[in-house]
């Protein structure tokens, strides 16, 4: 059975490999695994490797290392991950199974981050919210361009003794308006 890309990318170890390698910068296993310490060794090898036959990672770089090669990795560039190549054309069924598998990676995410000993939202700046918005079309076009912009300036970031790595989540929908 062909796994298909929102199946191969919707998985919370694949999905943390992606996030880290979507902020542009090739890495190397270990460095990868520097920024993902809860994962073994051996569990980010097997995923890596789930990534490049499934086109959505490359290695671009090998080099020999005490007798074995090191690769690093990056986004390929002809990737195409669910946003360009399944929810365009999937059903309204398909969308809510991939959106259940993005919830299921979110409630893993808040599960690890509320059993970290020292677990403290408040002085973690932690929280989680929802809002709602009125926004025309274009308003709201402009509305994700600034938050591409801010949140690509932030995504430029090095790890840091200073910085904590912060998941941030957005998930937008929208309601027709019935009444004018």
């Amino acid at each position: 059975m062909k796994t298909s890309a929102s199946d191969l990318v919707l998985h919370p170890v694949r999905i943390k490999v992606l996030q880290v390698l979507a902020l542009g910068k090739p890495l190397t296993v270990q460095q990868i695994n520097q920024q993902l310490p809860q994962i073994a060794q051996a569990t980010l090898y097997r995923h890596l490797n789930k990534l490049v036959k499934g086109g959505m990672i490359q290695a671009v770089e090998e080099k020999q290392v005490r007798g074995t090669v090191e690769k690093t990795y990056a986004l390929s560039s002809g990737s195409m991950l669910p946003e360009q190549q399944d929810i365009m054309s999937a059903s309204p069924e398909e969308h809510l199974n991939m959106f259940l598998k993005f919830i299921g990676i979110l409630i893993s995410d808040f599960e690890e981050y509320i059993h970290q000993p020292d677990f403290h939202p408040s002085k973690d700046l932690g929280g989680y919210s929802q809002a709602i918005l009125h926004m025309s079309d274009e308003e709201f076009m402009d509305f994700n361009r600034e938050l591409q912009r801010v949140f690509l300036k932030a995504a430029k970031n090095e790890p840091s003794p200073l910085r904590q790595a912060r998941n941030i989540t957005f998930i937008t929908t929208s309601k027709r308006n019935i009444d004018p």
